[in-house]
Order: C-alpha cells, then structure tokens, then sequence
C-alpha cells in the first residue's frame, strides 16, 4: 500500500477500472449537457461568462487573501473557468454563423476565427502591460501577488 501511495508500483487493474470509469462517466455528462444545451442553447454561453466571473473573482480573493502560501487551493477556482470556457467556446461559433447564408459561410468562418484570435492577442498583451506595469522586473512575492491580482481583474471586467 505505502508502494502505491508513493507511485513506485500501479496495478494495471486499478488503472484500466479507473479509466473505465472517467469514460462512462463522461459519456454520460456529454450525454446530460448536450441535452441541456438543445434546449437553452443561448442561455448557456451566458451562464459560462457569469460561472468564469464568478470563478476569477473567488480566484483573485484567493490570491488578495492567502497569497502564494495555498498552491493547492489555487487549483480549485481552476475546474469551473474550464466549464465555464467549455460552456462559451463549445456554442460560440454556431451561435454566431448560425444566421449566416450558406454561399458566404466560409469567409464568415474565416472572419470569425481571425477576430478570435486576434482578441485573444490584445486581451494577452492587456493583461501581461498591467501585470508587468505593477511588477517590474527583479519583482518578488507580495509585488509579483498584487500584481497578479490586478491582472485578474482586469480579465473579469474584460
């Protein structure tokens, strides 16, 4: 046992039941979420903005409040911007070229995806001026811990 919780030795029986039960219980939750997304198809990117939110504010308290003393509990926050993103990107696109004929359907993708990636390009460059704005180089714990604060919020009000 003292093997196994110090990762020398696996059983190959634990890994293939474990995997086993991350793909019927996935499967399942894909099954649950596509349903509840056909029938709040809007809905659902919104939920995901205001759980990613919600999820940096906790996030930025976390930080504000413990500093870089919780490396574990820094994690957590991290589990529902990941559904929240999941929720946004996975209906984004087929919200926005839904309306969209399909005789210009491949330039709209085309557009859709460089005005993607080009925001994704200026919100990185926003948030990494204001972070290295507050913490110059040669930057330690406290000024590199506010400065990261500040950058989350400037994310959550973007």
């Amino acid at each position: 046992m003292a093997s196994l919780l110090c990762g020398i030795a696996v059983d190959p029986g634990f890994l293939v039941a474990a995997r086993a039960a991350q793909l019927v219980f996935g499967l399942m939750l894909g099954v649950f979420l596509l349903t509840l997304v056909d029938r709040h198809q809007r809905r659902v990117p919104q939920a995901g903005t205001i759980l990613i939110a919600l999820s940096l504010t906790g996030y930025q308290l976390l930080i504000s409040s413990q500093g870089t003393q919780l490396p574990f509990g820094a994690a957590a926050p991290m589990l529902p911007i990941g559904l929240g993103l999941g929720a946004i990107g996975a209906q984004l696109s087929g919200l926005t070229l839904s309306r969209v004929h399909n005789e210009d359907a491949g330039s709209a993708a085309g557009l859709f995806n460089t005005a993607m990636q080009s925001g994704t390009t200026l919100g990185l460059a926003m948030a990494s001026f204001v972070f290295f704005n507050h913490a110059p180089a040669g930057s330690h714990d406290t000024t590199v811990t506010t400065a990261f604060a500040g950058s989350i919020w400037y994310v959550i009000t973007a």
